[in-house]
């Protein structure tokens, strides 16, 4: 039998309006501390959340995309390095240093959390689930 590693993790929401409260699931971030694991999976393709929000700014979303993968993947390389300087040490915390709290479209969920003996595998598991169950038109990889 495997050992279960635990692990935390944040949902990316997409809120057009955040008065309405409307919203769909752009990504994952997950962290499991041993074996310092941190990853983000975002969706790459914006037609389903366009299609729901038409008047969204599908560039702009998917550069957003893009920074938050590569800003999580850069504090993902100073955990595995043990950089003295990464004060973060829960999934909120490394969601919070990429994308602060704050009234724009892009907004974090609660964190849950799991146990799983391969965190990649979680990842991509929570990520089909959350994020591309419903993404209809586009194929799941």
């Amino acid at each position: 039998m495997s050992t279960k590693i635990a692990y935390s993790y944040i949902i990316l929401r997409y809120l057009h309006d955040i008065t309405t409260g409307e919203f769909v699931n752009a990504g994952v971030v997950l962290y499991a501390p041993v074996p310092r694991f941190l990853r983000a999976r975002c969706c790459s393709a914006h037609d389903r959340i366009s299609r729901i929000f038409p008047r969204m700014n599908a560039e702009h979303f998917d550069s957003l995309m893009r920074h938050i993968e590569g800003r999580i993947a850069h504090h993902a390389d100073c955990l595995k390095a043990g950089h003295p300087m990464l004060a973060a040490d829960s999934v909120l915390d490394f969601a919070h240093a990429v994308l602060p709290h704050d009234d724009s479209s892009l907004q974090w969920s609660p964190v849950s959390s799991g146990l799983d003996p391969d965190p990649e595998a979680a990842l991509e598991r929570i990520f089909r689930r959350m994020v591309l169950q419903n993404h209809h038109g586009a194929p799941i990889p």
